[in-house]
């Protein structure tokens, strides 16, 4: 009995279907058919051959995580989040931006005769690539009447021209070459240029608190211009952190029997408290494009995951206590408290010794 009452509901149900089918004219089912078969082909190309980019915002990672420890201690989040931020707060502070290397923008987003318009380390950049390829930094404001030169400006030769009223700056030296409507340029017709470099796919520019030269120059990794390195993709987030809680650029490398990857992770301060951290992911060009971007997601939702728990990234704040030690202060709602002692063994590596106290250990 069990078997025909099946038989009988399959046999309905198959008619069923095949009425329905019926009902609809074959031209729409082709184009059904059709663009499934497309979606699928899509997906696929995107899969192999297509980089993957992925950003989160500050709402996505900002004092999330404190509501799960607001639950626990029994405090309103809203306490909470003004306490660790009140944790904050330093009575002193070393200049607001580390000297060093910091990444503005992508090389291909910058591609020959454009002009970008970028904000970060406090300033705000035009950064313009001539026709030959050559990449220049300045100041975004024309000192004539402060008109933004990422917007609009153009780029003729080595120069970006002011979209207002045609005033061309020399990208090497920032100095007025030319004003359309006279002969004279006035002395106060220069704007500042930066040290810029191009390496493993960002352009650099070097900040400086006192405008010193470069300390050291960035090295490139051979194997991103050469194209031995594929490009797979992008994850990005921009959180709410001092930019002295970290390096601006790390590099990992992963060596496997399938190839190799390597992800360059940059670190540039956008705002007050409010810093852009991305890291992109290249492979050798014999890993196939789903185990890289496979790769990527792996080792970013471990990170996304230990933002959104521990939040370390707006949960550190660093200061100098001594030339060669740092003060860490940890806030989890407890702290830990940690002394770094920083000492040269050569001039390329640095000695580093932690001594931690910790209230308790999460």
């Amino acid at each position: 009995m069990a078997t025909d009452q099946l038989y009988d509901i399959y046999i309905h149900s198959t008619e069923g279907f095949k009425w329905a089918m019926n009902g609809i004219p074959e031209t729409v089912i082709t184009i059904l058919a059709t663009a499934l078969v497309i979606g699928i082909c899509a997906g696929l190309y995107w899969l192999f051959f297509m980089p993957y980019i992925r950003v989160r915002d500050f709402h996505e990672v900002g004092y999330e995580y404190l509501k799960c420890e607001s639950k626990r201690r029994n405090i309103k989040h809203r306490d909470l989040v003004n306490h660790v931020r009140s944790l904050k707060k330093l009575d002193s502070l070393p200049p607001p931006y580390p000297n060093g290397w910091f990444a503005l923008a992508e090389i291909k987003d910058v591609p020959n005769g454009t002009v970008k318009s970028v904000t970060a380390l406090g300033q705000h950049f035009a950064v313009f690539r001539t026709n030959e390829g050559k990449v220049y930094v300045v100041d975004a404001y024309c000192p004539h009447l402060g008109a933004d030169l990422g917007v609009g400006g153009r780029v003729i030769g080595n120069c970006i021209e002011c979209p207002f009223h045609g005033w061309q700056f020399d990208g090497k030296n920032g100095e007025c070459i030319h004003i359309p409507y006279t002969d004279k340029i006035p002395a106060f017709a220069k704007i500042k240029t930066w040290t810029a470099v191009e390496r493993m796919g960002w352009v650099f520019v070097w900040h400086h608190a006192d405008d010193a030269e470069p300390e050291w120059i960035l090295d490139e990794i051979e194997q991103i211009p050469s194209g031995e390195y594929i490009f797979h993709g992008r994850s990005e987030y921009i959180v709410n952190a001092h930019i002295q809680i970290g390096p601006g650029i790390v590099l990992i490398h992963l060596d496997m029997l399938l190839g190799t990857a390597l992800f360059v992770q940059i670190q540039c301060p956008i705002g007050p408290m409010k810093v852009r951290l991305a890291t992109n992911i290249y492979a050798s060009k014999y890993m196939p494009s789903p185990l890289a971007k496979a790769i990527m997601l792996i080792v970013m939702l471990k990170f996304g995951i230990f933002l959104d728990i521990v939040d370390i990234i707006n949960n550190f704040t660093l200061r100098v206590v001594r030339s060669s030690h740092l003060q860490m202060i940890l806030m989890n709602g407890d702290f830990t408290l940690c002394f770094v002692c920083c000492v040269p063994i050569s001039v390329e590596w640095l000695q580093i010794s932690v001594c931690a106290m910790l209230k308790y250990v999460l």
